[in-house]
């Protein structure tokens, strides 16, 4: 594919993408020390968003499974990459101890500034040919449910104005806007950031740069009079090769989830027990008492101030605890700041997954 072509798809899947990217195979990063998500704490929330993401995907959360969900193109793509690899641990299991179905996929590239803010008939009639596979869902089924997600959320514009296009385009179908990161719902977190578009991050500020066409190119196809990026679909830049690394990455990172060397933070929409199984059975035996103690103990020590790499891959961390007084106190905190405790089991495993 060249920077010229469109995706055939909405549905391509990202090993499709990745070949086409691919600077560097998924086994070789598994080798080489983490080099966009650096800091450990950092995976573990990623990893308990995507979970809490699955549980609403698969019905866990609410007892209603979707039947398809469209990733907005292009930062939200890797939390599909998230998604799929942690669907066959994380997701609900049927009767025979089988992960449910994960629902179909689609990816969007609602661009604001290409495809402007209107709902037009004209702009349904194209999401309608471009999105086929929604229109099979209709037919097949009575009153289908689709999540349309965006990686972060700070007004919720974006994704609300995605939500409206498709709910225009498909009238019979219930459309839900949702933000893996909310930052209206979790105010204390990173602000406006995740660590693929970290703008100080120089050498891979690049990492998702899926510009659909340059505004030459897209100019070009205007006067020869075909239908521009209203496509709705993101290009990949093959020259490139941040995302190759991060998708390796997003591999690793589930894998060290299944194999005990980075803490699993469950869903809170799952149920107690369930959350205290699985908090067992991922972190080396630990009751939910000292998990909740070991996750407050790494946000402390390696939790970053927004818009700023205090943990790299040259400073892998953690802060000690005068550091990580001292960053308490730039972010404004008004009362005592207080190291968390950890007990002896916790510390060994802390330890023991080269934490401290």
């Amino acid at each position: 594919m060249t920077s010229h072509e469109l995706p055939k798809s909405p549905e391509q899947q990202p090993k499709e993408l990745l070949r086409q990217l691919g600077k560097v195979p998924t086994h070789e990063v598994a080798k080489r020390p983490y080099d966009i998500l650096t800091n450990p704490y950092e995976r573990m929330y990623y990893a308990h968003l995507t979970d809490r993401l699955i549980t609403i995907l698969d019905g866990t959360a609410d007892g209603k499974p979707y039947d398809a969900v469209v990733y907005l193109d292009s930062s939200a793509r890797p939390v599909s990459w998230m998604v799929s690899e942690m669907w066959d641990f994380a997701a609900r299991k049927d009767e025979q101890g089988n992960p449910v179905a994960k629902p179909k996929t689609f990816f969007s590239n609602m661009d604001a500034r290409r495809n402007g803010t209107d709902i037009t008939e004209a702009t349904s009639e194209r999401l309608r040919e471009v999105y086929s596979g929604l229109s099979d869902l209709q037919s097949n089924k009575e009153a289908p449910k689709v999540l349309v997600v965006d990686e972060i959320a700070v007004s919720g514009d974006t994704v609300d104005v995605a939500r409206k296009r498709f709910e225009a385009a498909f009238p019979g179908i219930s459309f839900r806007g949702y933000a893996w990161k909310d930052e209206q719902a979790v105010p204390d977190t990173r602000r406006d950031n995740v660590r693929w578009y970290e703008r100080s991050n120089h050498r891979y500020k690049a990492v998702l740069d899926w510009q659909e066409l340059t505004d030459k190119e897209h100019q070009k196809l205007v006067k020869r009079g075909i239908e521009p990026p209203g496509a709705f679909l993101a290009t990949p830049n093959p020259n490139q090769f941040g995302a190759g690394i991060l998708r390796g990455e997003i591999t690793r990172l589930v894998n060290d989830v299944k194999t005990g060397n980075l803490p699993f933070w469950p869903s809170n929409e799952r149920d107690i027990d369930q959350m205290e199984e699985m908090i067992s059975k991922y972190n080396a035996g630990l009751s939910g008492r000292q998990f909740r103690d070991m996750r407050e103990w790494m946000k402390f020590h390696y939790s970053p101030t927004p818009r700023a790499n205090l943990i790299t891959s040259d400073t892998t961390g953690p802060l000690t605890d005068k550091q990580a007084i001292m960053h308490s106190e730039e972010k404004g905190s008004t009362t005592q700041v207080r190291v968390p405790k950890i007990d002896a089991e916790t510390e060994a495993l802390i330890r023991k997954l080269g934490l401290l």
